[in-house]
């Protein structure tokens, strides 16, 4: 999961810029939070519709399959700042 989120991270930052990971355990939930700089002409996904890609596309299920497993999964984009939040939750 933190390795997807990082590598959208990389994708989508300004070359020089900057990206930031944290975790954090509260009781029975993980979250894992990437937040970068996007650049000018990246483009935003459909924050709200995380969807598989078609059959033959070579990328895109990434996003998608951490929707799927995780119990959260939010975005916030803030000026040119994106922040990618998702949650697992120990269901014991």
């Amino acid at each position: 999961m933190a390795a997807e989120l990082l590598t959208n991270a990389l994708e989508s930052s300004l070359p020089g810029g900057w990206i930031e990971l944290g975790c954090e355990v509260r009781g029975r939930v993980v979250s894992v939070e990437v937040a970068n700089l996007l650049t000018a002409s990246s483009s935003s996904p459909m924050w709200g519709a995380v969807g598989m890609p078609l059959p033959d596309a070579e990328r895109g299920r990434g996003l998608p399959l951490v929707a799927a497993l995780v119990a959260r999964l939010s975005f916030s984009v803030e000026d040119s700042q994106v922040c990618v939040r998702a949650e697992l939750v120990d269901p014991s």
